[in-house]
């Protein structure tokens, strides 16, 4: 359900909007910075980041009130969680999306696994929901939610699988060099280097705004792989920045830890990736174990007809497999 804009606290002088301000969500004490979002920011950055939250907020503030006051939301959609549990199964397939993603992003792989095989398409902690509950969520919470479900699925299963697309790619690989009972991993857009393109954000802006046009496959694959509700209030996106912040953080260690992988992995890197950079490529590489595939015609979220079908029967090859 869509909230309706908060126009009082829109209206007033920055230094009072303590909801919607960015800069009024640190706070100091003798010297540091002890906000839960920023705690891993050291206290000499401390003046740089207040001054330039306060130049995001009035930014923001004059490029976006009027916007703000018309704003009517676009079309919502459920993103939930489906738990195939099966007590004769011995395999079980983990799917987990990305950041600002759903479950809905593996609607037609979750389609091709059998009966006979466990499914979990997991829904991450703060997705599904509002802009403020991805504002107050963290990656410590979907590192922990991803390995309670491989430690879960590992109590009544002898095989396990992952699936994932995007920062999901990075928990599967993390799980797989911590955990020795996974099995295979099926991996899309791995973002061991990230260099969003300009692209990209004219994509968010389309979503945000909800202005794509019915031929734009682009930001239309964008827009249904995107799995929080439209806030009418632009303020509150503010509070995704710790989010991404910390995806960037993830990026960089599991770059130094992806030759431990040795579990048998498939990559698929889209040529056209608007997110991920091609030196991703470059560093999965160096672990010969990986399997990489690229998807020549397609980006982050939109996979050009040929590919989506390549792409499916790679899937069910990789499925087939499993006894």
């Amino acid at each position: 359900n869509q909230q309706p804009a908060d126009y009082k606290s829109a209206a007033l002088p920055l230094s009072h909007t303590s909801e919607c301000s960015f800069a009024n969500r640190i706070r100091f004490r003798n010297g540091n910075i002890i906000s839960q979002d920023f705690g891993f920011v050291k206290p000499f950055l401390k003046n740089i980041l207040f001054y330039f939250c306060h130049a995001i907020d009035l930014l923001t503030f004059l490029l976006f009130y009027d916007r703000m006051k018309t704003m009517k939301g676009g079309d919502t959609m459920e993103h939930k969680e489906y738990k195939r549990i099966l007590p004769e199964a011995q395999a079980a397939v983990l799917f987990v999306h990305g950041i600002v993603g759903t479950p809905n992003h593996f609607a037609e792989f979750v389609e091709r696994v059998p009966d006979r095989i466990s499914v979990w398409n997991i829904l991450l902690d703060g997705h599904g929901g509002s802009v403020r509950d991805f504002s107050h969520t963290s990656m410590q919470k979907w590192e922990e939610q991803v390995k309670n479900a491989v430690d879960e699925l590992c109590l009544t299963h002898s095989k396990i699988y992952i699936v994932a697309h995007s920062m999901g790619t990075l928990f599967a690989i993390d799980r797989a060099i911590e955990n020795e009972a996974m099995n295979g991993l099926f991996l899309l857009s791995v973002p061991l280097k990230i260099a969003p393109k300009p692209r990209m954000v004219s994509n968010l802006c389309k979503v945000y705004f909800d202005k794509i046009r019915p031929d734009d496959e682009v930001a239309q694959a964008a827009k249904r792989c995107y799995g929080i509700a439209q806030d009418q209030n632009p303020f509150h996106y503010l509070g995704w920045l710790p989010r991404y912040l910390e995806l960037f953080a993830k990026a960089r260690k599991m770059r130094k830890r992806i030759q431990e992988l040795k579990t048998p992995c498939r990559v698929y890197q889209s040529a056209r990736d608007e997110l991920v950079s091609i030196s991703s490529v470059k560093e999965l590489q160096k672990n010969k174990s990986i399997s990489i595939i690229e998807l020549k015609n397609s980006g982050h979220y939109y996979y050009e007809q040929n590919d989506f079908e390549f792409l499916l029967n790679e899937f069910e090859k990789f499925i087939g497999q499993i006894k």
